[in-house]
């Protein structure tokens, strides 16, 4: 995550969260709080209370949750490895490595219950994957392609995933 790069994702109804890379290359991390339900507030400035999650991020840095009061945050680190840090109830885990060797930052997105699905460009400059199933983390598979930096991905389904990358050509591919 470029030094003061926003990032904000919505987990459950109505919690944001937000993440932005410090001066010192470390994630930080602010909740704003708001009602449960269908009924969502209009948004509001707050005042923000930041946390530093510690770690080197070299890149953005992604979220996804796949439970209420759970979130995943994802950075590629200063050996270009993947890594993960747990927030589940409030308290956080402690930074591990999920390997891999990225050129990027990572893309993370959940598409139902025990389920993420993180992306990145790797070593080759195509997209590299890895999927956590509930109870075990993936191997890293390559989907092939030639991009130029960090994909998006998306969820609209559960099952369902669409990746969006920046190709070498310039067009951006689905």
């Amino acid at each position: 995550m470029r030094r003061g790069q926003w990032l904000v994702a919505a987990i459950a109804t109505a919690l944001i969260t937000v993440g932005v890379a410090g001066l010192t290359g470390a994630p930080g991390h602010a909740i704003k709080g708001g009602q449960r339900g269908p009924h969502v507030p209009a948004p509001q400035r707050v005042q923000l209370h930041w946390t530093n999650l510690g770690g080197h991020s070299t890149s953005s840095v992604a979220v996804a949750s796949w439970s209420p009061d759970r979130m995943d945050v994802f950075i590629r680190g200063e050996d270009g490895a993947l890594w993960q840090r747990t927030s589940e109830n409030g308290k956080w885990s402690q930074w591990h490595s999920l390997g891999g060797s990225l050129l990027s930052g990572p893309a993370a997105v959940s598409w139902g219950p025990d389920r993420i699905d993180v992306f990145a460009r790797g070593q080759d400059n195509g997209v590299s994957h890895i999927a956590w199933n509930g109870s075990r983390w993936s191997s890293w598979d390559t989907l092939g392609g030639i991009i130029s930096s960090t994909p998006a991905v998306s969820s609209w389904a559960s099952g369902r995933l669409d990746v969006f990358v920046p190709g070498q050509d310039g067009a951006l591919w689905h």
